[in-house]
This record gives structure tokens, sequence and C-alpha cells, in this order.
């Protein structure tokens, strides 16, 4: 938040513009490659404390 000083207004909020409406960007392969990496490594991950965030991965 550059410009900013304490006691003045409110910064400006610039929003980031995402995937697009409707997520209408092409997902590219890499990221179907990440994504089968990470859920093959998920089941492993049981084993180490932390199961809940393993649960909220795979749902």
């Amino acid at each position: 938040m550059p410009g900013y000083q304490l006691g003045s207004s409110d910064p400006t909020i610039t929003p980031d513009p995402g995937t697009g409406a409707w997520a209408s960007t092409p997902t590219e392969i890499s990221t179907h490659v990440a994504k089968g990496a990470i859920l093959g490594v998920l089941p492993l991950a049981n084993l180490y404390p932390g199961d809940d965030a393993v649960a909220h991965m795979l749902h």
C-alpha cells in the first residue's frame, strides 16, 4: 500500500483479475501434472500429524 499515511483515508484497492469470468482462462497441462502429484502424495501425509489438512486438500 504505497502512499498510505496514518490518519489519512483508506488506501485504493486494486482487484486481482484472477482467472477471469467463470474461470475462462484455459488450464495449463503443468497444473494438471501438479494436481496429480499432490493427490498422489496426500494419502501418505495422513501418517504425519495433519490429517485435517489432508482431508481438506482432498475435499
